[in-house]
């Protein structure tokens, strides 16, 4: 007679017990908030991208944590030239500042182009007319 079968509830899990826990998220909206990036917070938990990357996936909290964070460090990042601009930071690098920017937050130069021209639209030209 076979035996009959665990609820699922009851099954033992196979493979590498998760490094996750619920306290992360806030752990991550803190290091980011103080301009960190989110790859670097790999480091602080001693996990690889990866795991972070199946964390989003498998914890909407975490999830939510990385996009509240992105937030807080951009807020960081633009008080800091704020007050940057304003000379009450000795020594900021306004460069540096500006490369970070661009980088970290898709900063662009915004450039407008305007063309005119005083060549006829082929268009308008009539068929057969040389001049």
């Amino acid at each position: 007679m076979a035996t009959p079968r665990k609820p699922k509830d009851q099954w033992e899990k196979i493979g590498r017990p998760t490094k996750y826990k619920k306290e992360y998220c806030q752990m991550l909206r803190e290091h980011m908030a103080e301009g960190l990036s989110y790859t670097t917070f790999q480091a602080v938990i001693f996990v690889s991208i990866e795991t972070l990357y199946t964390w989003e996936k498998k914890h909407p909290a975490f999830l939510e944590a990385k996009k509240q964070g992105f937030a807080a460090g951009q807020m960081f990042w633009e008080k800091m030239g704020r007050s940057g601009a304003a000379g009450k930071l000795q020594g900021f690098q306004t460069g540096a500042w500006v490369f970070n920017m661009k980088n970290r937050f898709r900063w662009k130069d915004r450039q407008e182009i305007t063309m005119e021209s005083d060549v006829t639209p082929w268009s308008k030209i009539e068929s057969g007319d040389d001049d």
